[in-house]
């Protein structure tokens, strides 16, 4: 039998004592009354900590329980992030294995977020590339907001390089050329990803290059650096372009080059550009400082691949390559044998 998410996680809540049977009630009632999501009803009215909540999810997930969100069937955690969490499922109407996210039940209470995520969501959908993953379905189920996706089996580079701590130049390259051909195509489409990551490229079991959360790059709203304002910023801090440090809201393709250079640059040496002790710093060194090149750091990373890294780590948008199809023939020109 396979249940919805929502009432297992309530008899969880229930049964663990983290919730009385009397606000579960009240929970199901206020579902049936205005709909919504009852993690974020338990959290909203203070009933359940975070910690709470994440303790059930990880019972949920030991026992074994069958769960539905929508016309999926979730099997297995993925992976997880600040925007949700990811799924193995099966889509129940086809049969098909996909990846199912699950947005953070925090940020479904943000109805600018939502209204973002469907339509960056549906912009996605209509993408359809080798190295781009597809995205099949955006929706809600009982206040769960979902997106089913393309299920790649394989890993993230982030996981790879955890465990190899860095990759030969040839795989290098491999992955950066998908990677400028899936920018190529985002770039026809208008699409800036604004979050290019070890963490958001799945390398497939065989051998393919995929980018993941097109559009759906997260927002992390980082302290002004001289502490007298906040601003927003979009992108990971270890791998921010410094326009998007800076918080400017014009960032474009060639903000996803830098960004796709400080991966290559880590999967070339085994560490991103550069280290820092606080995300101050370290934005900071992506506004003003040039990264050791990587083949300086790593002496078996040709100079060539240093070359064509550190141009895409150039400050000055003037200076970097222009287009993923710049970087993409660049690597294509010195690809070793």
């Amino acid at each position: 039998m396979v249940r919805e998410y929502q009432e297992i996680f309530l008899e969880v809540a229930v049964r663990k004592g983290l919730v009385t049977t009397a606000v579960a009630e009240e929970c199901r009632a206020a579902a049936r009354r205005v709909g919504g999501n009852i993690v974020r009803f338990l959290r909203q009215h203070q009933y359940l900590t975070h910690e709470a909540a994440e303790e059930i999810r990880r019972d949920i997930e030991r026992s074994g329980v069958r769960l539905r969100v929508g016309g999926y069937e979730l099997l297995g955690r993925i992976g997880h992030g600040s925007t949700g969490t990811v799924y193995r499922a099966r889509q129940m109407s086809l049969g098909r294995l996909v990846a199912v996210k699950l947005l953070a039940a925090d940020l479904a209470t943000d109805k600018r977020f939502l209204v973002r995520f469907y339509r960056e969501a549906q912009l996605a959908a209509r993408l359809a590339h080798p190295n781009v993953v597809q995205v099949y379905d955006v929706g809600e189920a009982q206040g769960v907001y979902y997106l089913a996706m393309e299920y790649v089996p394989g890993e993230s580079l982030a996981r790879r390089l955890a465990r190899t701590h860095h990759l030969p130049p040839a795989e290098v390259v491999h992955i950066g050329k998908g990677m400028a051909r899936a920018l190529q195509h985002a770039e026809t489409a208008g699409i800036v990803h604004r979050d290019i990551k070890p963490g958001n490229i799945l390398l497939g079991q065989d051998g393919a290059v995929k980018l993941a959360d097109l559009g759906l790059a997260k927002q992390v709203t980082l302290d002004d650096l001289t502490g007298a304002r906040e601003r927003r910023a979009v992108g990971t801090p270890s791998y921010i372009s410094p326009e998007q440090a800076a918080g400017r809201q014009d960032a474009d393709t060639r903000s996803d080059i830098y960004s796709l250079g400080a991966t290559l640059y880590h999967a070339a040496t085994g560490q991103p550009p550069f280290l820092a002790a606080t995300t101050a710093e370290l934005l900071q060194l992506h506004l003003e400082a040039r990264p050791l090149p990587a083949c300086q750091r790593n002496p078996a990373v040709p100079r060539w691949l240093s070359d064509i890294i550190d141009r895409m780590l150039a400050k000055s948008l003037q200076e970097r390559y222009q287009c993923p199809a710049q970087v993409l023939a660049a690597l294509e020109k010195e690809e070793p044998s």
